[in-house]
């Protein structure tokens, strides 16, 4: 298994944009755990409750992402003011959350770029 580590952590002024690596190109069970650890790990110390998940090297996930996804959307509403976006969303990871219409609860954006600037308008 690569070094390389699944998720990058950086700060665009008080924003936390964690960027899924190249490992996550298919998220499956085997990563889950460590994911979740990590995406817990980041809403837990963001700066401010503002977090954008930088998806697009990601292809592929399961229902399981998606309990990852809303147990760190939890974490961050224990926060004022928690926002969540997801950018760069692949189509088919796209379709999940339509489907399962949780593009309704976090914002699908195009870009990082446009996710920052939405966060911070």
């Amino acid at each position: 298994m690569s070094n390389e580590p699944l998720l990058n952590v950086r700060r665009v002024n008080s924003i936390s944009v964690v960027e899924f690596g190249d490992r996550c190109k298919l998220i499956e069970d085997a990563i889950l755990e460590p994911i979740g650890s990590e995406l817990l790990q980041a809403a837990r110390t963001a700066q401010s409750p503002r977090l954008i998940l930088d998806l697009s090297r990601t292809t592929f996930f399961g229902s399981g992402f998606l309990e990852v996804l809303l147990r760190t959307w939890k974490e961050l509403q224990q926060r004022p003011d928690a926002r969540m976006v997801l950018c760069g969303v692949q189509t088919y990871c796209r379709e999940v959350l339509e489907i399962t219409h949780l593009d309704q609860l976090w914002p699908l954006i195009d870009n990082c770029e446009a996710a920052v600037k939405q966060l911070q308008a």
